[in-house]
């Protein structure tokens, strides 16, 4: 279970982070809810916080796979983990760098 925590997780928490934030962004600047006293920002910086959070679990869960997966006599277990260790990390990075430049652009700029 662990293993597959550590491999799905963060890249998971980024395609949530990705649909639900242009769906929170897309409701803010259309122009039939503009009466509904709705921001994006709140809703992309709650989302910045909980995928951040998954992925962050995400790492730890693939870092501690690979710490008691000494004995594997194929070494499948420490594939899959040392796996999970490396595309959570870059996930990571992503759902990290994606909140900051959400957070730091202005909503409803025509471009």
């Amino acid at each position: 279970m662990k293993l597959w925590l550590g491999l799905l997780a963060a890249p998971a928490a980024w395609t949530a982070q990705l649909v639900l934030g242009y769906g929170a962004e897309e409701a803010d600047c259309a122009k039939g809810s503009g009466g509904w006293d709705f921001s994006s920002h709140t809703v992309n910086a709650i989302l910045f916080a909980v995928t951040g959070a998954a992925a962050l679990i995400g790492l730890a869960a693939a870092v501690w796979a690979l710490r008691s997966a000494e004995h594997d006599a194929r070494g499948r277990v420490v594939f899959m983990a040392f796996g999970g260790v490396l595309v959570s990390s870059l996930f990571l990075a992503l759902v990290v760098m994606t909140g900051i430049g959400v957070l730091s652009l202005e909503p409803c700029t025509p471009g």
